[in-house]
């Protein structure tokens, strides 16, 4: 049984669902999780917030609830992107989310693994960029309230729908051998906010073009058939670098070739000063 499994267990029984069967379980920096077959035979993966977890910055360390009910809500405004999973929460000590299993899964491993040639890695970005381009789509709503976080500085009338914690780590995919990769879903939104684009290339730039550069091309071009917008490839290496930099400078990473990497990006990337349409 796997950490995630009793505290994923426990509040399924707290609130008398049935359970049939308790597939692999992980805990994540913000929750534990587990693939589960509910009595009623739906699968199903349920997010419990971890007491010791990570919550982004918009969030008070102790709250576990407002991120589930963000989440939800991001996806339910989410109708016009097919890949993302309607969510249930549960408003008990913990609260916890259940949502559909979705199909697919992340090609994060083979990435990190170096199994992914780079014509594989250029199809992918591609199709992530018309995702994400998808989901920038939604502007905030005027009128009505919101449980999804405006970030500071922005003003509402510009601000549309960030995921927070865009890589491909939160992507899942199938590879049709006919038709390519296809995007299946879109994970872990628990990061959500109002605010401008330029923010959401942040994680992937790290993750991935900061190593990678050559991925930002592809990714910008699935982008712009997603939205008709052309974003500069160096302003978002500008706002990426600005990441790296306070990352190398706060939290740097273990290895010394990635710090290294990473510092030749920020020298190279830093100072474009290139304004892109923030909306």
């Amino acid at each position: 049984m796997s950490e995630a499994s009793p505290a994923v267990i426990a509040v399924l029984r707290r609130e008398g669902i049935g359970v049939k069967q308790v597939h692999e379980g992980w805990a994540g920096r913000e929750h534990h999780v587990c693939k589960v077959v509910l009595g009623d035979g739906r699968a199903v993966v349920v997010k419990v917030p971890r007491a010791d977890g990570c919550r982004a910055e918009h969030w008070h360390p102790a709250d576990g609830l407002s991120p589930l009910l963000a989440e939800a809500e991001a996806v339910s405004r989410l109708a016009h992107v097919p890949v993302a999973a309607p969510s249930e929460v549960y408003r008990g000590e913990p609260p916890f989310a259940v949502q559909p299993l979705l199909p697919g899964r992340s090609p994060e491993s083979e990435l990190l693994a170096g199994q992914l040639a780079q014509g594989t890695i250029e199809e992918l970005c591609l199709e992530m960029g018309r995702l994400l381009a998808g989901v920038h789509r939604l502007r905030r709503p005027a009128e009505e309230p919101s449980r999804i976080p405006l970030s500071p500085g922005v003003e509402p009338a510009r601000a549309r729908l960030l995921h927070g914690d865009f890589h491909v780590g939160n992507v899942l995919a199938r590879r049709d051998k006919h038709t390519g990769w296809k995007l299946t879903g879109l994970v872990d939104w628990t990061c959500c906010r109002w605010g401008e684009r330029l923010d959401d290339f942040v994680e992937l730039g790290v993750s991935l073009f900061a190593t990678n550069p050559w991925a930002l091309e592809p990714f910008l071009v699935g982008y712009h058939k997603g939205s008709g917008q052309r974003l500069d490839a160096r302003a978002v290496q500008a706002r990426v670098a600005r990441e790296l930099a306070r990352r190398l400078d706060q939290d740097p990473p273990e290895s010394e070739e990635i710090a290294r990497i990473w510092a030749d990006r920020v020298r190279g990337w830093a100072g474009q000063g290139v304004q892109a349409a923030a909306y």
